[in-house]
């Protein structure tokens, strides 16, 4: 299977039967009118990353994907977020970006088909935070989380990436 990846006004996009095979699998947002009143998959920067480390003969069209680190600092992310978006894949979930919530990702169980509904009709169970040595969380930000959690009724994931690489979650659950 070749993946084409096109990147058009700062945007990845991906415009064919790969597109519709990618978003069954819960990559990127499907807009129905980016260009010449076609529709196409966007794909946020850790979704391309992780395609292209993980599926073979993936083409890029008006873009030089030269290295892991270059890609990160193009693109303004850090190694420990694309560790956390892989390993949550490969947990299991459909993982999305989650600034307007304040946190890094956002997670929907694959059995709950999100992705799959061009309506967004399913909601995202998890809020996820990652913390590490450079940013601990304060009582204020703790209380901060628990609130957008409750109003958004998810529930908190904490993601730790300690100096051997390994991943750690440290997950709350909504009170009843």
């Amino acid at each position: 299977m070749n993946i084409k990846i096109e990147f058009l006004a700062g945007q990845f996009v991906v415009n064919d039967k790969i597109g519709n095979l990618l978003l069954s699998r819960g990559f990127g947002t499907f807009q129905s009118n980016l260009y010449n009143g076609e529709g196409g998959l966007v794909l946020d920067p850790l979704e391309v990353m992780y395609i292209y480390f993980h599926k073979k003969h993936v083409f890029f069209s008006q873009y030089n994907f030269i290295s892991k680190e270059h890609f990160l600092e193009e693109f303004n992310l850090k190694m420990e977020q694309f560790m956390i978006y892989e390993d949550l894949i490969h947990k299991g979930f459909y993982v999305k970006q989650a600034l307007k919530f304040g946190a890094e990702f956002r997670i929907y169980d694959k059995h709950t088909s999100k992705n799959n509904n061009k309506d967004n009709s399913h909601h995202s169970t998890h809020l996820v935070f990652i913390c590490n040595s450079r940013r601990k969380l304060s009582p204020q930000e703790l209380f901060s989380i628990n609130r957008v959690a409750h109003s958004t009724k998810k529930n908190i994931i904490l993601a730790y990436v300690d100096p051997e690489n390994s991943i750690s979650y440290l997950e709350q659950r909504k009170w009843p």
